[in-house]
């Protein structure tokens, strides 16, 4: 069944004021959402929130319908979400070829700062062939971690290739499908390209043709252990220059004997605090730093002095579990 496009001349002049100004090598000025195709030889393109958009949205850039270089495009449309979770996708309804003549294309669609760190991907794309027997068509997807505009023309992809798949069409209807999850190393703000080229044959359709990539921001957590660690080693420092203060010196054996204590301190507390939120290990060492500090030594009384060392880490570790019954709400200590 074939689509009945009904076509606006603000549609028409804008698609021909935007091919026009891709003809003349006008890129745009700054980094943002943005299609470049090549249908049949007839190159062009389009910015987000320019006169060829039709969307008045942010980071949706859609194209009226139209006929550009034999091929009827229907329905497409650009997406591009940035922060927690970040989204790069590019759709069409339908291309039909209304010629007697196979027509190569190709288009291109890239955004760039989208948020970071992520060290995943997650790639996808699908299609419907409809009396395109032998007709193809390649999809890859980019990543660049520089941030570097893509999509100024079809060929434009900077960055690392991350998945590509190829499909040719059977008789009548043949569908197509992929997806990929893999690794990707952005520790800040990145770009993404998605890119589509073939061949459609005299009279043939690709219908619902898209394409996804999608990064999840990673919440970077340290380990309880480690926060614990770093505990001990303030609380250590913490010591020493009191010592230094009261005139006492330092030996190797008491630097044997404060590491002994954070790791005693490790032990009470990574059981407690594991899966635990940054807030709560914040507080956690905050607290026996602050408490360690204070009364870490009892001047000429060493029995003294590790009877209350022992009071403080038993004080510390029913603080722990205080305070992680405040965060998680309830939790039995």
């Amino acid at each position: 069944m074939r689509t009945i496009v009904h076509r606006s001349k603000h549609a028409l002049t804008a698609a021909a004021s935007s091919m026009l100004s891709l003809a003349v090598g006008m890129a745009p000025a700054h980094a943002v959402l943005q299609i470049a195709w090549d249908f049949g030889g007839t190159t062009g393109g389009c910015v987000d929130n320019t006169a060829c958009d039709t969307s008045p949205l942010v980071g949706t850039l859609q194209i009226g319908d139209q006929n550009i270089g034999g091929l009827q495009i229907n329905g497409s449309i650009q997406t591009s979400a940035k922060g927690t979770t970040n989204i790069l996708n590019t759709s069409s309804l339908s291309v039909v070829n209304t010629t007697g003549a196979s027509i190569d294309y190709a288009l291109a669609v890239g955004d760039t700062d989208f948020v970071g760190p992520v060290t995943s991907f997650s790639a996808s794309g699908s299609g419907t062939w409809q009396t395109a027997a032998g007709s193809t068509i390649t999809m890859n997807w980019y990543n660049d971690a520089n941030n570097a505009q893509g999509a100024d023309t079809t060929t434009d992809t900077p960055g690392t290739l991350l998945h590509t798949f190829t499909d040719v069409a059977g008789p009548l209807t043949d569908a197509f499908s992929t997806s990929l999850v893999g690794p990707a190393n952005d520790p800040s703000l990145f770009s993404m390209t998605e890119t589509a080229a073939g061949t459609l044959v005299a009279g043939g359709q690709l219908v619902s043709r898209g394409q996804t990539e999608i990064k999840e921001l990673v919440t970077v957590v340290p380990e309880p252990g480690s926060l614990a660690l770093l505990g001990g080693a303030l609380l250590g420092m913490g010591a020493v220059l009191r010592r230094r203060r009261l005139g006492v010196s330092n030996t190797e054996a008491d630097a044997a004997r404060f590491t002994a204590q954070a790791d005693a301190i490790v032990d009470r507390i990574k059981p407690i605090l594991a899966g635990a939120s940054t807030e709560l290990q914040g507080a956690v060492v905050n607290d026996i730093t602050a408490i360690w500090i204070a009364g870490h030594r009892v001047p000429g009384d060493r029995v003294e002095g590790d009877r209350m060392r022992e009071e403080l880490l038993e004080l510390h570790a029913t603080h722990v579990r205080e305070l992680v019954c405040m965060y998680l709400g309830g939790v039995d200590g």
